[in-house]
């Protein structure tokens, strides 16, 4: 689901966090009320090289976890990092949600690093669509050719634009 449009990428904010020496988790966010994130890219790193279970997830409000990634076992260090995403990929977060890389143990002194690039965007209340804008489009998308040519009845009459008679269109009624 994308929310944001192109323009929106003048709101686009590097962000980072890290644990307590020897933590098992840091994470981003929360996701301030009225705005929603689109991360874009997360990664993880280490500050020792160590082998570790690692894995990320999502914390909504209510703190339910959703997993982003499959824990995995990997050799990381402060040059080597672990990727959320993939390109192509984006994470859509809403407000009060938060981003977490989790080990499943610690070096003793090591600290945990996450970066993430995110979209932050406001939350509108809801969502307006011109009324005329639906007739507007039909008109541009079959043009003047289609509607002489009797594609649209003009009078709702006969089928294939005719000014036949009986309802709406008004005129003579006209033999068939």
């Amino acid at each position: 689901m994308i929310f944001y449009e192109l323009h929106d990428a003048r709101f686009v904010q590097d962000v980072s966090g890290a644990s307590a020496a020897a933590g098992l988790t840091a994470y981003v966010g929360p996701v301030p009320a009225g705005k929603s994130w689109a991360i874009l890219g997360a990664s993880y790193a280490p500050s020792v090289a160590e082998t570790r279970t690692v894995y990320f997830y999502i914390t909504s409000r209510g703190g339910n976890i959703f997993p982003v990634t499959v824990p995995q076992s990997i050799l990381l260090s402060g040059s080597l990092f672990f990727p959320a995403l993939t390109m192509g990929m984006e994470i859509t977060m809403t407000p009060g949600e938060k981003l977490f890389i989790s080990r499943d143990v610690a070096t003793a002194g090591s600290f945990m690093y996450l970066f993430a690039k995110i979209i932050e965007v406001d939350l509108p209340y809801y969502s307006y669509q011109e009324p005329l804008n639906k007739v507007v489009k039909q008109a541009q998308r079959h043009g003047s050719v289609y509607r002489s040519s009797g594609g649209i009845s003009i009078g709702g009459g006969m089928p294939g634009g005719g000014h036949g008679g009986g309802e709406g269109g008004g005129g003579e009624p006209q033999p068939y």
